[in-house]
């Protein structure tokens, strides 16, 4: 892959920022980017695209956390479920045998 210099200082500091890993994913997405322009050599504008377009680990979990309450089975903002109902144990009865249903708690 050939990356310009600026291009290879921005994914330098990216990767001391996040992680190796999510740099090295950089690299290979910006080389489609740069492909996909036709062009001959991954420049910083490849790297930006990209990096606006994948979050890392940390921007991922930062932006969940924002929006947590906007998603399925979350818990409400006092920390209480949004069921009604606060019964964790359930019974059912299958061919006249009793059987307990536990529900899952999802944890924060």
């Amino acid at each position: 892959v050939e990356i310009t210099d600026k291009a290879r200082d921005l994914l330098t500091k990216i990767g001391m920022n996040t992680s190796l890993r999510y740099a090295i994913h950089m690299i290979t997405i910006s080389n489609l980017v740069a492909i996909k322009r036709k062009a001959t050599s991954v420049d910083v504008q490849d790297v930006k695209r990209v990096y606006g377009l994948f979050d890392d680990v940390k921007r991922s979990a930062d932006y969940l956390r924002t929006y947590e309450s906007h998603y399925m089975f979350s818990e409400g903002a006092d920390g209480e479920d949004d069921d009604e109902d606060d019964d964790d144990d359930e019974e059912e009865e299958t061919n006249g045998r009793r059987k307990k249903k536990s529900r899952m708690k999802v944890e924060k």
